[in-house]
């Protein structure tokens, strides 16, 4: 599934596309629906802004509404002139410079969706909240019982992160996934923070991480996959720090860390 760095890259990316620009008309490509069924209400829409909390982006739209938009774990956006089908597009908007916006979804977990209301930005976004966030953050780990690995994963208390980043600003940190939260120093607390927003930033930097079908909205793929150095790797790979071999455990996800270098 995408994380906060391929959301934000979609972001931009479709804010170029979209801002100042009317959507004229809706079209369902696709005679299967998506994970939550797309609403048009049937009028033109000045796009203001494209926005983004956590892994959810926001196109607002100058009625004072907005579409909730989900890439899901396949989802993805392209610009096409002259509107070609490829199997699983299921949204096709058609902008007031003649182009169209397509979202396709192999596996149709993602959505589009219309609302009137505010959107509910709850949440620690490690990019966009105000540091003062992190003390609320610090404390609900502090007293959580969930390992650190389980705790981060929890869209609840940090919006954004996912299992790449998860697992490679635990190896940045130093620290064991399977520690429980509150048996953890608000020293180490702080630095798996630190951690999550540092290898982020730098993951920004590279559009993002392509491990299998990620593309941004310009069909672009991300480059940090380059960079990982825990999350995707198998026991038969060694840590890049102490050379000693990783350690892969299989969940609901797999797991990978070093068992000298995380404590």
């Amino acid at each position: 599934m995408p994380e906060l760095p391929e959301v934000e890259t979609v972001r931009e990316e479709l804010a170029e596309f979209l801002v100042g620009k009317e959507i004229t008309k809706f079209k369902s490509p696709s005679d299967k629906s998506l994970r939550k069924p797309v609403e048009w209400p049937g009028n033109r829409l000045k796009v203001s802004q494209v926005n983004r909390w956590g892994k959810k982006l926001l196109i607002d739209l100058d009625n004072r509404a907005h579409f909730d938009v989900s890439l899901g774990m396949t989802g993805s956006f392209r610009k096409q002139d002259k509107y070609l089908f490829k199997d699983h597009d299921h949204v096709l908007l058609k902008l007031s410079d003649g182009s169209n916006l397509i979202f396709n979804d192999p596996r149709r977990f993602g959505w589009i969706q219309y609302k009137t209301n505010p959107p509910k930005l709850s949440g620690w976004d490690p990019i966009l909240s105000p540091i003062e966030g992190r003390d609320k953050v610090i404390k609900s780990m502090k007293v959580s019982k969930k390992d650190l690995y389980s705790f981060l994963m929890d869209q609840k208390h940090i919006v954004g992160l996912g299992n790449i980043y998860v697992q490679e600003a635990l190896f940045r940190a130093g620290a064991y996934p399977f520690r429980r939260c509150n048996k953890t120093s608000y020293k180490v607390l702080n630095l798996i923070l630190d951690k999550s927003v540092e290898v982020l930033k730098e993951a920004l930097e590279f559009k993002g991480t392509t491990i299998i079908n990620y593309k941004s909205a310009k069909g672009n793929s991300g480059g940090f996959q380059s960079r990982l150095k825990v999350y995707g790797k198998s026991d038969k790979d060694s840590c890049q720090t102490c050379s000693s071999p990783l350690k892969r455990v299989q969940k609901a996800r797999g797991i990978t860390y070093c068992r000298l270098c995380q404590k």
